[in-house]
């Protein structure tokens, strides 16, 4: 029986922690590149550890953090529908969300 490229995943996560630890960092690297390297909102760029993807359309598939073992179309997919943000403009994005759905409510 034929594994599913989760399972493939799973299982090399599991076997080899480091090298996909820095799978998942090189992914991570070259997401913050496709959506441009540099905070939407304020251009911050010095730290990249910094940057965070904000979902601004609903999610396909997951959190892109978990999707580290999909295919880089499908990991696309999942970036097309967020903006690069710095941590801080992340949380002031988010407070202002809530800030409007408890409006809604």
């Amino acid at each position: 029986m034929a594994l599913t490229s989760a399972e493939r995943s799973k299982r090399f996560h599991k076997r080899h922690p480091e090298a996909a630890r820095i799978r998942a960092w090189h992914r991570r690297m070259d997401a913050i590149v496709y959506l441009g390297g540099i905070c939407k909102d304020c251009g911050y760029k010095d730290n990249l550890d910094a940057l965070e993807f904000d979902h601004v359309r609903p999610k396909l598939y997951r959190a892109v953090g978990q999707l580290s073992g999909a295919s880089w179309g499908t990991y696309k997919a999942e970036l097309d529908r967020c903006e690069l943000v710095c941590a801080n403009c992340h949380a002031i994005r988010t407070a202002q969300r809530r800030r409007e759905n408890r409006k809604h409510d």
